[in-house]
């Protein structure tokens, strides 16, 4: 579950900071090539997980649940539970995925300037 989660957050950082990646070399490492290399490695890491877990004889026990080994089963379990809780908040209160995200002026997050000095309104 972590490896989903933290692979997701790497794929999903370069996509939020796409128009930030050509402008320099150290956006393109730290913005680009990181997170997508974190992101791939992680999926790669559940995906081999998850074909080890899936094979009951690695489990501790060595039973099966529904032919795999129970801890995948109970992985698969909690994702179906995430997605079904997920869905029930969406169709209670659909605002809280509709609202913006707040986003860091590429100044303050490039270092060039505080935050101060972008929360000045000029007239």
């Amino acid at each position: 579950m972590i490896a989903f989660y933290y692979g997701l957050t790497g794929f999903a950082c370069v996509i939020y900071y796409r128009r930030e990646l050509t402008k320099s070399v150290s956006n393109f490492v730290f913005m680009g090539v990181l997170p997508l290399l974190g992101g791939v490695i992680l999926t790669w890491a559940l995906v081999k997980s998850s074909i080890d877990l899936s094979d009951p004889e690695n489990s501790e026990s060595g039973d099966s649940w529904l032919g795999l080994g129970p801890p995948l089963v109970i992985a698969i379990g909690f994702a179906i539970m995430g997605v079904v809780l997920m869905l029930l908040q969406q169709a209670t209160a659909p605002a809280f995925f509709r609202r913006k995200a707040e986003v860091v002026d590429p100044e303050v997050a490039a270092g060039r300037a505080t935050v101060e000095d972008a929360l000045v309104v000029e007239d």
